[in-house]
């Protein structure tokens, strides 16, 4: 006989943010935090967070945020790409090696995203020396 499937229930103190907004007229702030606590709900509730879900979270909670707080926008500055190229390998080294057991896979992966990223730069695929491979979870 198979085991019920568990009943999750978020806790009512979810951890995301402590967030203090005022509430909108038309309750759009609540509807957004209630949204970022599902958010971190779903991608807590295995117990496991990879590579993908927390990019995800953390550009969601960033843009949400921005959205319940525009005058607490944090400003990141007028860098080009070009002008952080070696920030650029070395997240895009990291993301292809996460989601690329193979190597072949993981080098044609960095490069694809290259030329999205710099395609005037000929940047090498070099393999990342920081600490064990683990495949990204989808």
């Amino acid at each position: 006989m198979a085991a019920a499937p568990r009943r999750c229930i978020p806790p009512s103190g979810c951890r995301w943010l402590p967030l203090r907004c005022q509430p909108c007229a038309d309750g759009r702030a609540s509807r957004l935090l209630t949204l970022m606590k599902t958010i971190t709900f779903l991608i807590q509730a295995d117990g496991q967070v990879g590579v993908f879900e927390y990019c995800l979270s953390r550009l969601l909670r960033d843009q949400l945020t921005e959205v319940l707080h525009p005058q607490a926008a944090r400003a990141f500055g007028n860098k080009t790409l070009s002008q952080c190229r070696r920030s650029c390998k070395v997240l895009l080294t990291v993301l292809a090696q996460q989601g690329h057991a193979d190597g072949s896979a993981a080098r044609a992966a960095y490069l694809a995203g290259m030329q999205i990223v710099l395609p005037r730069e000929a940047l090498p695929f070099s393999q990342s020396k920081a600490g064990p491979r683990h495949s990204m979870r989808r």
